[in-house]
């Protein structure tokens, strides 16, 4: 008895070959030869598969791309098994089997698939049925696309490279990478791969349509020697190179004992960008840095930078949080084999003035702010007077009253000034214990220095140091020494 397996796509996946759902068997004859196939809930036919490529506008060829289903013949005799013709394509088999028992049947293809997707082939007898899908994939999935790159064969036109590129630092595939612009003249697969240094830059897909376009080649590796490189990239049509940066790191020792402090730090307030902490270095490398320590206290510390000289420098941190209690802090700063720590000691909430008078600490609150804005001849606005009165946290003396005048010159960030150019009624300087006081006034044998460090107009603040000497009224031959002196105005 003659048999057609008219439309059935007897294309089976490997896991649909391994489908353990529930199976019909069905008595089919064969031409002569009669048989059994199986066939699972959804219809299809198992198991089968699928051999070869499919693309649209390719032509198949039998011997590479067929179809094979498993038959368990009960009756042997002759065979013939077409398919109907679905999107441009066919699979057929003939032939005569000897034997009874479970066999596998090939179904060699035919024509050229019109359109991509997921398409079925049914085999029919009678009115019993099987089907398997089979994917056809886009044009040029199997085939070489032809593209040239733009600038082709010298330096890559308008060539993009993004990220920064370090000697010794292992790059990321996501800030790293590189985009050049390409002519596509065919559609289809490429694969496009080039290391330089120790960085490897590769792309590979589908180009699906024609003309110019761009190709994103991303970067994997950790350079390996610093300097600037030409790293080429070729297709078959020939290629170009694009200009590649790898930076090399500073080298330095760290002197920490040396740090120089910018900013009153208390605890609860808020640190800005008037805030740094500078250290010196001895650069023996030129190259970049980047230095982070913390979060401690609630405070980061960051420094980063690129070293074009050898010798004697400095690293600037800024500082940024706000500090969560009072005491002194370590913060660690480590840059490849250099290390020390900076120690900030953070001072109890509410203070705004300190200072050493013999080696004697004080400090406390500010009280009393009275001053005077003027703009000086370049139109920078600070203080033409101040006078800065401060008490203890506990309102117990000593107190402070700083008096600042500059007879009608602005006081801006920078600015020194002394005693003995004011013309005030009152002392520049005093600090009362009540029982006695010291005081610098204009004309005695003793002076105080103040440096405006910041005046923030945002933030309406006013950070001033100064250091010299006082004498203890009102007999002015008992004269001490006054250092580190710091007041943080806000107004």
């Amino acid at each position: 008895m003659r048999i057609k397996f008219l439309p059935l796509l007897l294309l089976l996946i490997a896991a649909v070959a391994g489908l353990t759902s529930c199976k019909k068997e069905h008595s089919l004859e064969l031409g002569f030869a009669e048989g059994e196939i199986q066939i699972d809930d959804d219809g299809n036919c198992i198991p089968a598969e699928q051999f070869g490529r499919y693309e649209v506008a390719t032509a198949i060829n039998p011997d590479s791309n067929y179809l094979e289903i498993t038959v368990d013949i009960t009756k042997i005799g002759k065979y013939e098994i077409i398919t109907d013709t679905v999107n441009g394509l066919y699979f057929e088999d003939a032939g005569s089997i000897f034997e009874l028992g479970v066999i596998t049947l090939k179904l060699e293809g035919h024509g050229t698939p019109l359109a991509a997707g997921e398409f079925f082939y049914r085999v029919r007898i009678g009115d019993i049925e099987c089907s398997v899908p089979l994917i056809i994939q886009p044009e040029g999935t199997y085939t070489p696309a032809i593209f040239t790159f733009n600038g082709s064969p010298d330096n890559c036109s308008n060539a993009q490279v993004f990220g920064e590129y370090i000697n010794g630092v292992a790059v990321t595939s996501s800030t790293h990478y590189v985009v050049l612009n390409i002519n596509v003249i065919k559609v289809g697969f490429y694969s496009v791969t080039t290391t330089a240094n120790g960085v490897t830059f590769s792309s590979g897909g589908m180009l699906t349509t024609l003309g110019p376009q761009t190709l994103v080649l991303t970067a994997q590796g950790t350079p390996n020697a610093g300097g600037t490189v030409q790293v080429p990239v070729s297709s078959s049509m020939g290629g170009c190179s694009f200009e590649l940066v790898i930076v090399n790191q500073a080298e330095f020792q760290l002197d920490c004992t040396k740090a120089v402090f910018t900013g009153m730090f208390v605890a609860g307030l808020a640190l800005n960008s008037n805030y740094s902490v500078v250290i010196p270095v001895n650069v023996t490398q030129t190259g970049i840095y980047s230095i982070t320590s913390g979060p401690v206290n609630g405070v980061t510390l960051r420094a980063s930078g690129d070293f074009t000289t050898t010798g004697n420098n400095t690293i600037t941190f800024s500082l940024t949080g706000t500090p969560a209690a009072q005491g002194e802090f370590t913060y660690p700063i480590v840059w490849k084999q250099a290390s020390c720590n900076i120690k900030i000691k953070y001072l109890p909430v509410g203070t705004r003035w300190e200072l050493f008078m013999e080696n004697v600490y004080y400090s406390g609150s500010q009280g009393r702010l009275d001053y005077n804005e003027y703009p000086d001849n370049n139109g920078n606005v600070g203080f033409s007077s101040l006078r800065f009165r401060g008490y203890q946290l506990n309102n117990d003396p000593p107190e402070i009253d700083i008096s600042i005048n500059s007879n009608g010159v602005a006081l801006v960030t920078g600015d020194v000034m002394h005693t003995n150019i004011y013309n005030e009624f009152f002392p520049a300087f005093n600090l009362d214990f009540l029982t006695h006081t010291y005081t610098a006034f204009i004309g005695q044998p003793v002076n105080i220095t103040f440096n405006i460090i910041y005046h923030d107009r945002a933030t309406r603040t006013f950070l001033c140091r100064f250091s010299g000497s006082v004498y203890k009224s009102p007999a002015p031959n008992d004269i001490k020494n006054i250092t580190q002196g710091m007041f943080l105005a806000s107004y």
